[in-house]
């Protein structure tokens, strides 16, 4: 019987072929490997008090980080790798380790998969990346996460219309929140220099900062705000490999972002 060629893209771009019935991933060289991370693994691995940490993956898709992971744990059940794609998570499912398909935009769907205060580390590359390229989203207020003693509760007197939102991700901040243990890390890689904006502690004249930080009539509201649930502990250039090979003429430098957040100890419920 003949099979069908078809590719498969999970939400962080890669892809899997599945050429004559075997499945390969497609790789693309101007990312950078899996062992780019492995220095702030590592150190935020060593700063646990916790025996086995749990480690959430999100963005997973078919990276090879999600077996290169297995290098920094006891066992591969400290590892929940999350995706958008069902593809991606059923190709997954094959290994060791935990797979779970789940929307980051989502409470329901973060809280269908992954249980409050259970993790002490989020690793992704370049997830943010893809959830900045999305559609607008629309938030209603009263949010259903608030802070245990909001500063501002919302008023049932004062309803506020769905208001539109660019998914950059102070959106899935909160949630991600919600799983990570106080102390916890979230390890991000991306293309962005300027990945997470509600952390700027001043306007940016780029149209992706500022303009793009959560609205002020949601935090009014009740909307939790990320600056309250994460800060910034560390943000470090990483050259991106050549493009064209070695010894290209005139090649500008280009430069991939890490950034290592700190979950705060304010508490959400």
């Amino acid at each position: 019987m003949e099979t069908e060629d078809v590719a498969i893209e999970n939400i962080t771009g890669q892809r899997i072929a599945v050429e004559g019935g075997v499945e390969r991933l497609v790789v693309d060289e101007n990312l950078q490997p899996a062992s780019i991370l492995d220095a702030p693994l590592t150190a935020t691995l060593l700063d646990s008090w916790i025996s086995k940490p749990e480690i959430l993956h999100i963005g997973c898709g078919t990276s090879l980080l999600s077996y290169h992971l297995r290098e920094h744990v006891e066992t591969p059940e400290q590892i929940h790798n999350v995706d958008f794609s069902k593809e991606a998570i059923e190709l997954g499912k094959r290994q060791f380790m935990y797979w779970d398909t789940a929307d980051l935009l989502s409470l329901h769907s973060i809280l269908s998969v992954c249980r409050p205060a259970s993790y002490f580390l989020i690793v992704e590359k370049y997830c943010s990346d893809s959830i900045a390229c999305a559609e607008d989203i629309l938030i209603s207020v009263p949010y259903p996460l608030a802070f245990v003693s909001p500063p501002l509760p919302p008023s049932p007197h004062n309803p506020l219309n769905p208001t539109p939102v660019r998914p950059l991700p102070h959106t899935p901040a909160p949630h991600l929140a919600l799983v990570t243990q106080p102390g916890g890390r979230w390890i991000a890689f991306s293309y962005s220099s300027l990945r997470f904006p509600f952390l700027t502690s001043s306007p940016s004249s780029d149209s992706e900062t500022w303009e793009d930080a959560v609205p002020d009539e949601l935090l009014m509201h009740g909307f939790s705000d990320p600056t309250r649930l994460w800060m910034l502990e560390r943000k470090e250039a990483v050259e991106a490999p050549p493009e064209g090979g070695v010894g290209v003429v005139h090649r500008p430098k280009v430069s991939h972002w890490l950034y290592v957040l700190v979950r705060t100890r304010k508490e959400l419920q």
